[in-house]
């Protein structure tokens, strides 16, 4: 009783640290990151110095990578989890928004394929943590390599095909203006819809589920989203990113183009489990009403 209750008392502790200590202090230094213009209209390969960009990407995946160890060693996997998307989540609201950063480039196309390639590096790692940090408690442990062997089997990819189709609606649905809170509040529902549309997708095809069909899908929504948004709208872009919501007849951009690079690592962490958690319930009330429906027709019989 007393170990529950000190594990209790010490998720809460762990999850105040990442939002009020860790998460700011390791974020902090992306304030010197500057745009062309001047402004911090910036993500962390679009500014003046995307070397320094890139050094500040590698110590927030380290800080990340080492309070989800650690928090997860200590309480539980799924806290430490939540102690990385949290200071993902902090390192999302440093960086500006795809119209911002689109408008301080002067316009220029180039910044979207950067964007793309940001996107790809950042979720890439995205995938990464989740081999390294995901799981549940009671489970067999598995080594970061053997969840790495289940990107061999075609039902894997199966499930990543389902989890960018359903993600990019998801996502379309909720980031319908260029908005930071919409931008990842976007990338964590469309996480959520990748997560139990790939769970689901590998359970169909009578195959143990992987995290990481939703990690991937999650990736090629971020690497995919930008290029999407160039190729769609071309010299309109600039025009669709001022347009306001693109579900109402205004023209504006997809949603899933909304979200950037550390938008959608935050989303990603903080979604999959949710999404894996929610296809998990669907299954087991199906299961769960199964007997009760054969026994009620052989009742009834």
């Amino acid at each position: 009783m007393i170990g529950t209750m000190l594990k209790n008392v010490l998720a809460w502790v762990c999850t105040v640290v990442a939002v009020f200590a860790l998460g700011p202090l390791v974020t902090y230094p992306m304030k010197r990151l500057h745009a062309l213009d001047g402004s911090a209209d910036v993500t962390l390969l679009v500014n003046r110095s995307p070397m320094l960009g890139i050094g500040l990407l590698a110590l927030l995946l380290i800080a990340m990578v080492g309070a989800g160890l650690v928090v997860g060693r200590i309480v539980n996997k799924p806290t430490g989890m939540a102690s990385a998307w949290l200071i993902a989540a902090w390192g999302a609201w440093r960086l500006s928004t795809v119209d911002k950063v689109f408008a301080a480039t002067g316009g220029s196309g180039n910044v979207m394929w950067l964007l793309a390639v940001e996107g790809l590096i950042v979720a890439g790692a995205g995938v990464l943590l989740t081999a390294v940090l995901r799981g549940d408690e009671g489970e067999k442990e598995q080594s970061v390599g053997a969840k790495f062997k289940a990107i061999r089997q075609p039902a894997l990819w199966a499930g990543v095909i389902a989890g960018v189709v359903v993600g990019g609606i998801a996502a379309h649905v909720v980031g319908y203006q260029p908005l930071k809170g919409q931008a990842f509040a976007a990338a964590a529902i469309g996480s959520i819809g990748a997560a139990a549309a790939a769970h689901l997708t590998m359970l169909m095809l009578k195959k143990d589920p992987s995290p990481l069909a939703g990690a991937i899908s999650i990736m090629l929504l971020a690497a995919t989203g930008p290029i999407v948004a160039q190729l769609v709208y071309g010299n309109g872009l600039a025009a669709a990113l001022r347009a306001g919501p693109g579900l109402t007849g205004g023209g504006g951009i997809l949603g899933f183009c909304v979200p950037i690079s550390l938008d959608w690592l935050g989303g990603m962490l903080l979604g999959l489990p949710i999404g894996e958690g929610w296809a998990v319930s669907m299954i087991d009330k199906r299961m769960n009403s199964a007997p009760q429906t054969t026994a009620a027709t052989e009742t009834a019989g």
